[in-house]
């Protein structure tokens, strides 16, 4: 028979915490991923072509959001299926190379598996799958950080944070390139902070550059955390190599296509109009698509991730300083100089509140520890959680009843009032409580979110129709 203190202990378990918060974050991302977002997104399908057409022709076709010279353009393709909505014409180039081709043959060889070829759209399901399980070791990897530099509390805080925020989770479903050069930036962090032999981040670094340039991140980050250990000659020696490998191994991918048309196409594309005019452009465009997205979720893990920032910018100086706050901080720059305000490409973030979500996990696990602050960090999670119920709107209630939003947000303010008034009598174990329903509100809301948000972007207007559905799949399953 389980009791009462067996449950508590049960819970209190860091494994149990884990798997539960793992276990939420697989069930969010899975749920109804074919929709959003929407199917034959052209963001996800550029790779899709290249890997089809590099695989089946050794040279990758694809369309591109980039100028291409005339003599590069294949024409327009009008490829998808009308009834669908999932259709469009697509301006075709080839060699495709605005990206390296790693991450194409992965994604090409993925949907060949299905009977795909070049070229074709295949259902969204399909194209997200591995990205989407891949998400889920991308977040244990993320607590394995966050528990190795700030301890278990922090972590499980940090990975709470990222397996609730409603567009982080429609980020991580999409195949772009970050959704796979995060989790080897981490294993790549991993293996510094358990001291391993560098030939594991220098093969990462590699790994990360040929499925994106930015991947080179990577470079940067492992280079400051042997420096600050005061390896200066590992250092070195892994920047060097890392760069050497990289640079030979791409080479040795250009000349196989065309070294002349390469080496043209990248001294055109490293001459495009990039990065941001204003810092401010990181909290004005909130979310990770190319449309904003008033996810209050966003600004809680960036602004308390700047203040667990502060915190780890202050550790004692036995300890290593500020190693995921440089990390932040390089990945901060690497985005302002490459992604752009013109054209809103929010996945290029993805590293960057990768390493805000662990600080934000030190920064909550800091509010925790006082009965005020834990009160104060109840009352915002709280907020958050009502505040992204407006994600949803149907044309026919825009806006939320003022009667209702008065009712909930005084009743709120009023528990939070008497609470925060009479702490000093209070127990911190009902302030505890107060927390804890503030989190399983925040599950609440996202799961709301999760489940509504196509069909309140859909319910007056033709949206891109999934050509394979999580239903019919399982409805063919059980026949």
């Amino acid at each position: 028979m389980i009791t009462k203190n067996n449950f508590s202990s049960l819970l209190s378990s860091n494994s149990v915490q884990i798997f539960l918060v793992l276990i939420i974050a697989a069930s969010f991302r899975l749920w109804q991923f074919e929709y959003i977002p929407f199917q034959s997104d052209g963001d996800e399908l550029a790779y899709v072509f290249a890997g089809q057409s590099l695989l089946e022709t050794g040279v990758p076709s694809s369309w591109s959001s980039f100028s291409y010279p005339e003599q590069y353009s294949l024409g327009k393709i009008s490829l998808g299926d009308e009834k669908f909505y999932a259709n469009g014409d697509f301006e075709f180039v080839k060699p495709w190379l605005d990206h390296p081709p790693l991450l194409a043959i992965i994604s090409g060889a993925w949907v060949k598996l299905f009977g795909y070829s070049f070229p074709s759209i295949p259902p969204s399901m399909v194209v997200r799958f591995p990205t989407v399980i891949l998400s889920i070791f991308t977040l244990f990897l993320t607590y394995c950080v966050a528990k190795k530099e700030f301890g278990h509390k922090a972590g499980i805080l940090s990975i709470s944070l990222l397996a609730l925020s409603p567009s982080i989770i429609f980020a991580q479903r999409m195949l772009v390139g970050e959704n796979w050069v995060v989790p080897l930036l981490l294993i790549a962090i991993l293996s510094i902070q358990y001291k391993k032999n560098i030939a594991i981040p220098i093969i990462l670094a590699v790994l990360a550059g040929l499925i994106k340039i930015t991947g080179l991140l990577v470079i940067p980050v492992v280079f400051l955390g042997l420096f600050q250990e005061r390896k200066y000659s590992r250092a070195t020696i892994f920047a060097f190599i890392s760069i050497l490998l990289f640079v030979i191994v791409y080479s040795a991918y250009g000349f196989s296509i065309n070294w002349n048309q390469f080496t043209e196409l990248l001294s055109i594309q490293s001459h495009r109009l990039l990065g941001w005019g204003n810092f401010a452009f990181l909290l004005s465009h909130p979310g990770f698509h190319t449309i904003p997205i008033l996810d209050a979720s966003y600004y809680l893990i960036a602004i308390i991730g700047m203040f667990g920032m502060t915190l780890d910018s202050l550790k004692e100086k036995t300890q290593r300083y500020g190693f995921i706050t440089l990390s932040a901080v390089s990945s901060l720059f690497l985005i302002w100089v490459t992604s752009a305000e013109q054209d809103m490409l929010g996945w290029y973030k993805l590293p960057l509140f990768t390493f805000l979500a662990i600080l934000a996990g030190r920064g909550l696990e800091k509010l925790l520890e006082k009965k005020n602050t834990l009160l104060l960090t109840g009352l915002l999670i709280a907020a958050v959680s009502i505040s992204n119920f407006a994600l949803i709107k149907y044309p026919e209630h825009p806006f939320p009843e003022a009667v209702n939003m008065r009712l909930v947000l005084g009743t709120l303010l009023a528990l939070f009032a008497i609470l925060y008034s009479f702490q000093s009598q209070i127990k911190k174990r009902i302030i505890n409580y107060f927390f804890f329903f503030a989190m399983i509100f925040f599950v609440g809301s996202t799961a709301y979110v999760i489940d509504n948000y196509y069909p309140s972007l859909c319910k007056d207007r033709h949206c891109p129709v999934p050509l394979i559905t999580t239903s019919s799949l399982l409805r063919t399953l059980i026949k």
